[in-house]
């Protein structure tokens, strides 16, 4: 199965050296799927889909799948493993030597709605 360029370079994103290759197959499948239903609806692969609803929609239709909870945890896993981002979406660190969250900040965010 040949892969388009936008899928070897996701790939390449979420392998790691312990990864199987049953989750290396899950990925590949997943981003073929994933350009295949962008082609359909938009006729560009979904890294070229223009509108962010699109593409969002396009992602909802597949976020139930195994290929979208690997994508989504591996990617939550790096931001946090990213300390330069933390303060993009108000994460302190690691609170637990700092007496927990509720008293260093927990609702000092000011970017999300008050609800």
């Amino acid at each position: 199965m040949r892969l388009p360029v936008t899928a070897n370079i996701r790939i390449k994103t979420v392998r790691r050296p312990s990864g199987d290759r049953r989750t290396a197959t899950s990925v590949r499948h997943g981003v073929v799927r994933l350009d295949q239903e962008a082609n359909d609806r938009h006729k560009v692969p979904y890294a070229q889909v223009p509108w962010e609803a699109d593409r969002v929609a396009l992602l909802q239709r597949i976020e139930q799948t195994a290929f979208f909870q690997k994508i989504r945890g591996d990617l939550v896993v790096s931001l946090y493993n990213q300390k330069e981002l933390w303060p993009k979406f108000g994460y302190e660190g690691s609170s637990a030597e700092h007496g927990g969250y509720i008293k260093r900040g927990f609702a000092d965010i000011d970017w999300l709605p008050k609800v």
